[in-house]
């Protein structure tokens, strides 16, 4: 009997089973929401801005070096691009006896600065007017003699 009493038992309890679940408020699951819900791993696109390439060198006139603020004796043998209208100071050390600079050819003017005192040097403006390349020259003591003062001025557009 004891066997008999086993094998009701185990009958009834899948029967039991699916009656408790038919009593309850829940849906009955799916096929389909049973997968769990797939997540994303990437992610989301983003708005990426277009490159601009940026001109080299060669293509921009802007990008030359600009001239320095003040050409002194230091400057001797300096190539200096100026553009037209723009100018720049020339200061020699009025201890040395620096001659009068010259220019080599129209489109620069070298105009004189006067101070009421010493300022402890001689000052020209190199004014650039008009396109062309030439050379500022002047002369002063040097150790072993004199020495010359050479700048190349490049006036562009």
């Amino acid at each position: 009997m004891t066997q008999a009493r086993v094998l009701r038992a185990a009958a009834v309890t899948p029967v039991l089973g699916v009656a408790a679940a038919a009593c309850t408020n829940e849906p009955t699951p799916s096929s389909t929401s049973a997968l769990p819900t797939p997540v994303s791993t990437t992610p989301p696109p983003t708005a990426v801005p277009p490159t601009t390439l940026a001109p080299s060198p060669s293509d921009s006139p802007s990008s030359a070096t600009p001239p320095p603020t003040v050409l002194t004796e230091a400057d001797s043998g300096l190539t200096v691009t100026l553009a037209v209208g723009a100018t720049v100071p020339l200061r020699l050390d009025s201890r040395l006896q620096w001659e009068t600079p010259t220019v080599d050819g129209p489109g620069v003017t070298l105009v004189p600065v006067a101070y009421k005192s010493d300022p402890g040097y001689r000052e020209w403006e190199i004014r650039a007017e008009r396109p062309g390349e030439v050379v500022v020259r002047t002369t002063g003591p040097g150790p072993s003699g004199p020495r010359e003062l050479r700048i190349t001025v490049r006036v562009i557009g």
